[in-house]
């Protein structure tokens, strides 16, 4: 019996050799077919196993297991192996490290404690994992985007040549309807010039809206929502488009409506007039309508056309930029195809839901579509505030009954038709004038001609842009009269650079197109016609200015000199604390800002640059301060940072037309507070100004004042869910919403929909007024000061 139970158990263990030996030749084969080099080490540093692909790390043997792993050198370098096997036998975590051989291949290089069953460490485990895949397509990945942000680039230059080559026949337009309009005194024909004009402004408004796509795909639009009626709106709409209906033979109307919407109003309106001109290039017969229905507590505001109708496979392709209906290839007067892509970007940022439904041809059965933006309906009615009036519009009504100085001025552009436009504009004004196509031209003409002001194009076609041509002129003329002549630069160049070389060249930059009261405001102002309003000074440094900045004023007979005029003003309002210093590079924002102030009733000391500021200014001085963000030299910001910490910052409002939230945040962390977003009404600004006024009337407010200010802020922002104030910090760091919906693992919409509840429950109206709260309640991290 007991033979019989030793050979029992001699059985028993020899199964329990074969199934662990089975066990061994699976898990030896599945580490022998992995790629991943595995070495096992013991507690001793000596080599208990490794898996074939060990080989191209290490010349490793069979011969070499209970060798010192130290006495193999590795092929490819790895200085922190030692370090990390280390860290692991003293109970720590190695970090994961890349390393890489020859030929780009690279590892991905662990090393973990080998544990026994009972989590006992008995040795050192090292894997080498190959991401040379994963790292090739990075690197693809970082290259397509390298490559990607190059085409942006490379079109916003071609954005930027597009401009200027557009306005270019603009202009020409522009001045032959005011030659005209100065010329014929037939009413019928006076309507039609009327008309005319109101087309180039179309025109323009086109292509403005050209640039759009590009400043919604850079999320670089700020939403400013307010209640409005849309009867106004629609009738706006519809005057601007009657004469492209009326040249299609169609009828355009809009049904009367008494509703009232929650929306910015300029988004809105361009969405609604997008999709009636879109409406209007796709109806051959019949008419468009525009109108709004009440739905709940949100209004449907419906354009209706008989046009050619949009196959159902069609729908989604309308809405993608540069897409548009087969019909349509032939004719690209019906546009490029972006109308419908900016109407659904703005939606989608207004959270406007859009929705269409056509009828496409079918047999007898009539074909047409219907587009549809639904937005809020508001629940207290608003007086709209229309567009506002901006200051060359109430220069132009007011006429100009004073006879202006005339002088010598030379006309340069190369192109020859709008040239002898220009020319005779100026001439019919008393000027004397001699013209040049070219810069060789314009150098031979200044031996014979001496002008006071030089009137030049940008582009030009020789060796030198405008810019360079009018320093050479300017150097010239230096030498020959003792003194430097303003010039005036027309372009249409909308470039970041072109636009600093004009600041920092003291040159009157006038958009194309430019009209007839600008011109002549310009030349005015160069030529030493330009009055300055009672209370307001001229800029600081006109003295030393080339170029004297275009404040009109009709009531005025002559203007005191520069110096004269700055000290004046500098002593009547020394001891006022209404005084506003505005600093703005560009000539012609200046004066409007001057105009704007002085007709406001408000003194101002305007400069040209934060050097001229500093120049002029004594910290003693009341007042407030008005500022460009974005200066040549010393910018605006810079300036307000260095008045803050010698604490002599004067109540300060930025203005910018290159703002976004990031920018709103470091101004307000600069100590501005306002922030202004170009173009901005009149109103908007006086309105800032009075703020700004006010708050320099109580700078020492008490702590339970502070304490009270700061909890109502906070009560404020307790409104919003953390969500709410996780998004609420991200927009505040200036990130778009795309880039915060992939941080939170959100959808775009969602995002979305989050900043327009963040905007309701603190009820602010613009995300510059949410950054102010935020800093005011110091809120959940985002700390201004």
């Amino acid at each position: 019996s007991l033979n019989e139970e030793l050979v029992a158990l001699n059985g028993q263990l020899q199964e329990t050799i074969d199934r662990q030996r089975t066990m061994a030749d699976d898990l030896h084969n599945i580490l022998n077919s992995t790629n991943i080099a595995t070495i096992f080490l013991d507690l001793d540093m000596q080599i208990r196993f490794f898996t074939p692909a060990t080989r191209a790390l290490f010349n490793m043997l069979p011969s070499d297991i209970g060798r010192p792993f130290t006495d193999l050198a590795p092929i490819i370098p790895d200085p922190d192996l030692a370090r990390d096997i280390a860290a692991v036998r003293a109970g720590r975590r190695a970090p994961d490290r890349e390393v890489e051989a020859e030929a780009g291949i690279c590892f991905n290089r662990r090393v973990l404690a080998y544990r026994a069953h009972d989590d006992h460490a008995e040795g050192v485990i090292i894997t080498y994992s190959d991401v040379s895949d994963r790292k090739r397509a990075q690197r693809i990945t970082q290259e397509a985007r390298e490559a990607a942000e190059a085409a942006n680039l490379a079109k916003s230059r071609f954005l930027a040549a597009a401009s200027h080559d557009l306005r270019q026949p603009l202009q020409s337009m522009v001045l032959l309807q005011e030659l005209l309009s100065s010329k014929v005194s037939d009413p019928a024909a006076r309507k039609l010039l009327v008309q005319l004009e109101h087309t180039v402004g179309s025109m323009t408004a086109m292509l403005d809206g050209l640039l759009d796509i590009n400043r919604l795909d850079a999320d670089a639009v700020d939403v400013v929502t307010c209640s409005f009626p849309l009867e106004t709106l629609f009738a706006e709409i519809v005057e601007s488009l009657t004469m492209q209906a009326n040249a299609g033979k169609l009828k355009l109307r809009h049904v009367p409506t008494s509703c009232h919407v929650v929306s910015d109003r300029g988004l809105l309106a361009g969405m609604v007039r997008n999709l009636v001109a879109n409406a209007l290039k796709y109806t051959v017969k019949g008419g468009v309508v525009l109108g709004a229905r009440r739905r709940g507590d949100s209004v449907r505001i419906e354009v209706w056309d008989s046009g050619i109708g949009i196959p159902a496979s069609k729908v989604e392709t309308i809405f993608k930029p540069y897409e548009q209906l087969e019909p349509a290839l032939a004719d690209r007067s019906r546009g490029l195809g972006l109308g419908l892509a900016i109407v659904r970007s703005m939606g989608e940022m207004l959270d406007h839901k859009i929705d269409v439904r056509s009828w496409a041809p079918d047999g007898d059965r009539a074909t047409g579509s219907v587009f549809a933006i639904t937005a809020p309906l508001a629940l207290v009615e608003a007086e709209d505030s229309g567009v506002p009036q901006y200051p060359i519009e109430a220069a132009e009504a007011h006429g100009d009954s004073e006879p202006r100085k005339t002088g010598r001025i030379l006309a340069i552009d190369d192109d020859g038709e709008l040239l002898d436009l220009l020319a005779e504009v100026l001439r019919d004004a008393g000027h004397e004038v001699v013209t040049a196509r070219s810069d060789t031209e314009a150098m031979k003409r200044i031996d014979q001609f001496t002008p006071d002001v030089i009137v030049s194009d940008f582009r030009l076609l020789g060796a030198r842009d405008g810019l360079e041509l009018a320093a050479d002129l300017r150097a010239r003329l230096m030498k020959t009269t003792g003194h430097a002549v303003p010039v005036i630069m027309l372009t249409g160049d909308i470039a970041i650079d072109a636009l600093v070389r004009f600041a920092a060249n003291e040159i009157v930059r006038l958009a194309k197109p430019v009209r007839l009261v600008e011109l002549h405001a310009a030349i005015a102002a160069a030529l030493g016609d330009a009055i300055a309003p009672a209370g307001l000074a001229a800029p600081a440094a006109a003295a030393s200015q080339p170029a004297a900045l275009p404040l009109v004023d009709d009531g005025a007979a002559s203007a005191p000199p520069a110096d004269a005029a700055v000290d004046a003003a500098a002593d009547a309002a020394a001891d006022a604390d209404m005084l506003v210093h505005v600093i703005e590079d560009d000539p012609d924002a200046l004066a409007s800002f001057g105009l704007l102030l002085a007709s406001s009733g408000l003194p101002a000391v305007l400069h040209a640059s934060a050097e001229a500021f500093r120049s002029a200014w004594r910290p003693t001085t009341g007042g407030c301060l008005l500022i460009d963000a974005c200066l040549p030299g010393e910018s605006g910001l810079d300036l307000m940072r260095s008045l803050k910490a010698s604490d002599t910052l004067p109540p300060s409002i930025v203005i910018t037309g290159q703002g976004d939230i990031g920018m709103a945040v470091a101004a307000m962390k600069a100590g501005a507070i306002d922030f202004i977003e170009k173009p901005a009404s009149g109103a908007s600004i006086i309105k800032s100004i009075e703020r700004a006024m006010a708050s320099s009337v109580v700078t020492d407010a008490s702590d339970e004042e502070a304490r009270a200010a700061r909890a109502a802020a906070q009560a404020r922002m307790s409104t919003l869910t953390p969500r709410q104030r996780e998004v609420m910090i991200l927009v505040l760091d200036g990130h778009p919403s795309k880039n915060i919906a992939a941080d939170l693992n959100l959808s775009q919409r969602t995002v979305e929909n989050h900043r327009a509840e963040i905007m309701h429950r603190t009820k602010c109206r613009s995300l510059p007024e949410l950054a102010r709260l935020a800093m005011a309640a110091d809120h959940g991290g985002v700390k201004l000061n």
